[in-house]
């Protein structure tokens, strides 16, 4: 998180604080599922407190989140981009009148496959 701007500093710890709570909660629901279905143990609160939370759910996505977060926002593949401008330029002739109209939607069910 070098150099953003406050605004987006701020998006950003709202994002990771949402997916910590997200994640606690789901780690709860999968020790409490596991606990009463699988094992037939019955139910015990497995949380922190009085809430639904396992925290060690929510720590791990974190970690997780930020070690992996420049893997997952690099560029994506060239062939992507290539699909993206094709897809593009087909929209761009459906909405456009006129004779590539015509040859837009001859092309349609062709289109239809790659959208």
């Amino acid at each position: 998180m070098r150099s953003l701007s406050k605004s987006k500093w701020m998006e950003a710890v709202q994002s990771y604080v949402l997916y910590f709570f997200f994640y606690s909660v789901l780690g709860w629901l999968y020790e409490v599922f596991l606990e009463v279905v699988v094992y037939r143990w019955g139910f015990t609160n497995r949380g922190v407190l009085l809430g639904p939370y396992c925290p060690v759910y929510g720590v791990g996505a974190l970690v997780f989140l930020l070690a992996f977060s420049r893997l997952m926002a690099k560029r994506e593949p060239a062939w992507r981009e290539k699909d993206r401008r094709h897809r593009h330029r087909a929209a761009h002739q459906l909405s456009a009148g006129g004779p590539d109209r015509r040859l837009a939607l001859a092309d349609l069910p062709r289109l239809r496959h790659q959208l």
